[in-house]
């Protein structure tokens, strides 16, 4: 669940898959699995309802006021979406934005260390991969022309007005 502001807004990162499914996946497909889950959160109908309220919550139309914080149960996929595109609307560029997700990954190896000892197979759902961001990044060029198209057309984002908020 990612909060902000008081405000939930969950996303479930839902699929057919069941636990024992996902613990006897091979590297490679545990990867595909996560790539997908990243192209489901920023083109599926869900996934972009909640994040079109987190840019309303940010930029105050929802009434409330900054500091902001947000965050989901793991603190790399669906907030790391989120904080990708906020870094994005501000400007950033891709190299930022990786080198902004990339830094939860020390933190999340020291979180899950005993969860993936135990459980070697959840280590995929456990990991910070640079090629996971990429593949949302990438699937928005793809599906929406641009990450400014999509801020703006799927999420009905006013960059400008979020810039004024942001980067007076």
């Amino acid at each position: 669940t990612t909060v902000t502001a008081g405000f939930p807004l969950s996303i479930t990162p839902g699929n057919v898959y069941t636990m024992d499914d996902i613990m006897n996946m091979s590297a490679e497909e545990a990867d595909n699995f996560m790539k997908n889950i990243y192209i489901e959160l920023v083109t599926g109908e869900e996934g972009q309802e909640i994040y079109t309220k987190f840019f309303r919550v940010i930029s105050g139309e929802s009434g409330a006021q900054g500091p902001y914080l947000f965050h989901c149960l793991a603190g790399k996929d669906r907030t790391g979406i989120a904080a990708a595109l906020f870094l994005l609307a501000m400007g950033a560029d891709r190299d930022t934005v990786y080198k902004d997700y990339m830094l939860s990954a020390g933190y999340v190896k020291e979180k899950y260390a005993q969860t993936v000892k135990e459980r070697p197979g959840m280590a995929p759902m456990l990991t910070v991969k640079k090629e996971y961001i990429e593949t949302a990044l990438d699937t928005i060029d793809r599906e929406y022309n641009d990450i400014y198209s999509y801020l703006r057309n799927q999420l009905g984002v006013d960059i400008e007005a979020l810039q004024a908020i942001y980067l007076e």
